[in-house]
């Protein structure tokens, strides 16, 4: 949600489309009746709420633009994800 307040300036549905999956954010925009177009210092408390609260239901969906929570470390001692093994050099 920070990185929308960041972006205030621009367009949410621009912002929306890497912070959202698939078309939610377009889906959110339509369902406040607001334009593409329109910028986060426009948007009112209750929209706010409505799109904190859409953000907290899709927030475990994977989708491309942000990284999962967790970081992706590598959690074992040669540096790969668990199970995995580096490829030998001849590769």
């Amino acid at each position: 949600m920070h990185s929308i307040t960041a972006a205030s300036g621009k367009a949410l549905g621009a912002v929306l489309r890497g912070r959202l999956p698939g078309v939610e954010g377009v889906r959110w925009l339509r369902s406040e009746g607001l334009p593409p177009t329109a910028r986060a210092a426009s948007l009112t408390p209750g929209q706010w709420l409505s799109l904190h609260a859409t953000w907290q239901r899709l927030s475990g969906t994977p989708h491309a633009g942000v990284p999962q929570r967790g970081g992706g470390k590598a959690d074992s001692k040669h540096g790969h994800a668990p199970g995995a093994q580096a490829a030998p050099r001849w590769f």
